[in-house]
């Protein structure tokens, strides 16, 4: 190609033409000009393509740290139920009857919880960098709930401190089963650390009963900001799912006695709408009891009825009883609700 224009400068030259010797220098140029920029345009298309590529690497990554930090917000969720729920036995003085005082979890006055999130740890310093809009305002959306819940956390784990405090003071503490070795996993057993004759006898101590209403308040908070980071949680996993056209593990199903056949069946609902997390299904129901749960990971990802109102779900919660009929199931995870609604005949 080279040797092709050489012949033709050296003729044009020969000829003795000043005026085509130009027109063609011109053109020469803006070929050789058109050359580089389709060579530019050529490095940065791969570049935009590497670019692509790592960043949907980094999302698949982000997805990952999501559902670990799901996984532990669920546990967290139900844990701080029943702190609440304690501390409203307590607080409306249900603990003067000898009735109720073996079933209140006081355990569960004592405990301190920390969460770590992986989202937080590894992917923070990604907000203002990531080139999507919509993915950088919705990670920046979860950081600042994941916020909320390490203040919500430092809160309560202080006022527990402040508790322990008084329960020492006060001879509540049994520091023999606190510091035995089944004590200390009082999570899982039902080793008693608190004096249950000694917390009655201060139930009408204002010191006690401020502590008391206290962490109830707390338990309520922290719950509504973990609630609020689950949904956040989910609406980032859909948008960056979306983005790189990966398919979340969408497997949420029915399982529980009142399913027909064998009780250790899972049967999948179908998903209506991936951005509300809404699932549906017609089912033939036995007398019995059901719950919510993924198939890959039931211990993790399993949903339960709340005991306080009908209709709310509870990550890892109680089972729902049903009666033998043909229902319309419908779940909503984002707002943590289900129905179950019989068919007519």
């Amino acid at each position: 190609m080279i040797k092709f224009f050489r012949k033709i400068r050296q003729k044009l030259i020969e000829d003795g033409n000043p005026k085509r010797y130009l027109i063609y220098a011109i053109g020469e140029i803006l070929l050789v000009v058109i050359g580089i920029l389709i060579a530019l345009q050529i490095n940065n298309w791969n570049e935009g393509q590497k670019n692509h590529r790592a960043e949907k690497e980094k999302y698949a990554a982000i997805i990952l740290d999501l559902e670990r930090d799901l996984s532990r917000q669920m546990t967290l969720y139900w844990s701080f139920g029943l702190s609440k729920v304690t501390a409203y036995e307590i607080a409306g003085r249900s603990i003067e009857d000898t009735t109720v005082i073996e079933v209140i979890p006081f355990n569960y006055l004592l405990y301190t919880f920390d969460y770590y999130s992986y989202v937080k740890e590894n992917h923070k310093h990604l907000t203002g960098e990531i080139t999507d809009k919509d993915i950088n305002n919705k990670l920046a959306r979860y950081l600042y709930y994941q916020y909320g819940v390490d203040q919500g956390l430092s809160a309560y784990n202080n006022l527990v401190g402040e508790l322990r405090g008084y329960f020492s003071v006060n001879g509540i503490l049994d520091l023999e089963a606190a510091t035995s070795f089944e004590g200390a996993y009082t999570w899982n057993t039902n080793i008693q650390v608190v004096n249950q004759a000694k917390l009655r006898a201060q139930i009408h101590d204002e010191t006690f009963r401020g502590h008391v209403v206290m962490l109830k308040t707390l338990s309520q908070r922290v719950r509504e900001k973990m609630f609020g980071l689950m949904r956040a949680n989910n609406e980032l996993q859909v948008l960056l799912a979306n983005y790189i056209n990966q398919a979340i593990e969408n497997d949420l199903g029915v399982v529980g006695s009142a399913l027909p056949g064998d009780p250790d069946q899972f049967v999948a609902l179908k998903q209506t709408s991936d951005q509300e997390n809404t699932w549906e299904i017609i089912l033939d129901l036995e007398d019995g009891e059901i719950k919510f749960q993924k198939e890959q990971q039931p211990r993790s990802f399993n949903w339960g009825r709340n005991g306080f109102q009908q209709g709310e779900l509870e990550p890892k919660g109680s089972d729902i009883p049903v009666r033998k009929g043909r229902y319309l199931i419908q779940v909503n995870l984002n707002e943590l609700t289900y129905t179950v609604t019989k068919k007519e005949e």
